[in-house]
Parts: C-alpha cells; structure tokens; sequence
C-alpha cells in the first residue's frame, strides 16, 4: 500500500467524494474539518507503514548505536509551531511537521561496518523537540537481496524492509513517521550483491502534533457532538455507506507529504 512509493494503493472500485461528500451534508450536520483531517492523516499513516522483518541490528549482534554517527537538526518548537498554525487558522492543508532539507548519502554521512554476510550502514538523525520524523529519499535503488529500514530510537518499533521490489521508476522513498525524535536508517547489502545501492536522502520532517502516537489515543472521542455513530438508529438510511472505506491515495496526498501538511482528500470504494 504504498505510492511513492509508499503512498497510495488504488482502490479497486473507486467513488467520487465530492457527490458523497454532498449528499452526507444534505442528511447530518458537517463534520469539524480540524478532526477529520487528524482521522485521515492519522490513520492514513497508520496503514500505510511497513513493518516486516526487523533490522539486522536487532537480530544480531552490531556496534553499538551510540558510536553511530549522527545528523543533529534544528530543534523543533512544538509550541512556538503550533502557535504560528493558530495564527493562519484552520484552513487545509493543515501542517503537522517541519520540512527540513539535506543530502546525505552512505557515501558522506553515517558509519558502515563489515559483517560476515555483508556490509551494515546507519546514520541517525535527530531533532530535539520533535513528536515524530519522517523521511524523504530523492534517490532509492536497492540491488537484490539489499534490505532498507527506518527505526526510531525511542519506541521499539520500525518500518521496513525496502527492497529492490520497491525500485520505482521515479526512484524515490517517502516514510510514513516514526515516534520520537531520534531514529536511524539502516542499509544492509550482502556480500553477493551485484550493484551499489543509490541513495539519498533530501528531506526530513520534524513533526510537531505527535501523528504516531496520537493514532493509539483511545481516550480521544470516536466522534464530536455534531456525528452521530453508524451504530445508532439515526444511521440506518446510511448503512450502504457504513460499508465504505477511505484511503489516503491521489496525488494531492503525495504533495502534502513532501511539504508536510495534510489536505481532506480521499478516494473511497464500497466493500
């Protein structure tokens, strides 16, 4: 599920939001655009992360992260941003990270070692202050058997693996975020590959609004005053549409990502 190559699987039946969206406004009253957009972005984030096999950093034995070198960013100010969104208002595309430009490749940056099976690079990037990261890669080639993971150094938890499957013809890699913000990336090529990776790393995002952990906040209302739950009698006229799912996956949403704001636009299919 993933364009961009990690955002955006195509619905197989898609609808058109706009004639939904209407006719949802001529039966219940309108949705708050500050919540719906924190439910899309923030579920949209949550399905579209990989998490496959562990980094061989966790499965084995390797130097130690500390010794690591490192990208230190600006800090990030979650007040000071929050504060500069109040004072645009609540208009879409909502910010919810700071774009932060670099280029940092294996070649220049981070700290390789030799394995037995191969060659282990990591770099770690941090940015004080920050709720979450993400990254953008410019440039992703992968040689078969070449493994690529984002970890954050906070929380146990991980995307990946990329893999010469996710070679894409416009070469690029754009993550989904990871809590905290500490995290390292990590390239692991074997011995056998044929082919040097390409990889580049031009962006990251200092995120501000704690996406990750936010998604997992089972205290936060499943609906505000003005919704009424599909479960509820009133919804009865509606239970075509309770059938429905939405998924985060135009062009739009790519934009958004690369300049780290969030737009409402969805595709929907009937299941």
């Amino acid at each position: 599920m993933r364009k961009n190559p990690n955002l955006g699987a195509r619905p197989g039946r898609t609808g058109v939001f706009s004639d939904m969206l209407s006719r949802h406004r001529s039966r219940r009253p309108r949705f708050r655009a500050q919540l719906f957009v924190f439910l899309i972005l923030s579920t949209a984030l949550s399905l579209l992360a990989r998490e496959g096999t562990p980094p061989l950093s966790r499965r084995r034995v390797a130097q130690p992260l500390a010794t690591v070198k490192q990208i230190v960013l600006p800090p990030t100010d979650v007040q000071a941003e929050l504060t500069t969104d109040a004072k645009i208002g609540s208009r879409a595309p909502l910010r919810y990270a700071v774009a932060t430009k670099i280029e940092a490749r294996p070649a220049t940056h981070g700290t390789w070692e030799q394995l037995p099976e191969g060659r282990l690079w990591r770099l770690r990037i941090v940015s004080s202050g920050a709720t979450d990261l993400n990254f953008g890669f410019t440039t992703l080639w992968l040689p078969e058997g070449a493994t690529l993971h984002v970890c954050s150094e906070s929380d146990a938890y991980f995307q990946g693996p990329y893999t010469a499957k996710d070679n894409k013809p416009h070469g690029e890699l754009w993550t989904p975020v990871l809590p905290g913000g500490s995290a390292f990336i990590e390239l692991f090529v074997p011995a056998q590959a044929r082919g040097e990776p390409q990889l580049v790393l031009s962006q990251v995002g200092r995120g501000y609004r704690n996406m990750f952990h936010r998604r997992k906040d089972l205290s936060v209302p499943k609906a505000d005053t003005c919704e009424i739950d599909v479960v509820c009698p009133q919804a009865a006229a509606w239970s075509n549409e309770v059938r429905s799912v939405a998924m985060n996956a135009s062009r739009p949403a790519i934009w958004s990502i690369r300049r780290q704001t969030i737009a409402p636009l969805l595709a929907t299919e009937l299941k």
